[in-house]
């Protein structure tokens, strides 16, 4: 403190939680921090936090199109910070004559199954307007991989099914 006739001693908090001074004696309030400098630990260095994020998953094949020629694909993301994943949203678009669903047969974090068993799951339960489809995947540490292996189940001829997978979920800071 640049004041002239105060030797600030210590920081110190009073009863209610409030940073003051002491000075020679005598307590001395000092302004409180804005509240988005909480999660500050000093200038520049922000302590962790969390958020909410998405994690798009990669199709291996395709870009993301099922046809006659790639009946299946597997969906990879690969988080770069700690990620735990809480909901996924999945797109379909049928076209050209195409008739049937797109199905993951498993989801994975790393080796562990996302599922209570195996079994082919129809994705459009994902669709991005569902309601209380919510998960609570295992933590990946970075740089493990989240796998969803899909297929489509139906008469797909000529047409296609194009898949968009994205996974929303905290992300450490």
């Amino acid at each position: 403190m640049d004041v002239v006739g105060y030797d600030v001693v210590g920081d110190d908090e009073d009863m209610d939680g409030e940073m003051v001074g002491r000075a020679r004696g005598r307590m001395v309030h000092l302004a409180k921090k804005a509240g988005w400098r909480n999660q500050v630990l000093a200038n520049g260095v922000n302590m962790p936090t969390d958020g909410l994020v998405p994690l798009a998953l990669n199709p291996n094949v395709n870009g993301g199109v099922f046809n006659a020629a790639n009946p299946a694909i597997i969906f990879t993301g690969r988080p770069q910070k700690p990620f735990r994943g809480e909901r996924l949203v999945s797109t379909v678009s049928l076209t050209g004559g195409a008739a049937g669903q797109v199905q993951s047969t498993s989801i994975f974090v790393g080796t562990d199954l996302q599922q209570a068993s195996t079994g082919n799951q129809d994705l459009s339960i994902y669709a991005p307007g569902s309601f209380g489809v919510r998960l609570c995947m295992k933590p990946a540490a970075p740089g493990i991989d989240i796998v969803i292996n899909a297929v489509f189940v139906g008469v797909i001829g000529a047409g296609t099914a194009v898949t968009s997978l994205t996974i929303l979920g905290r992300y450490i800071f």
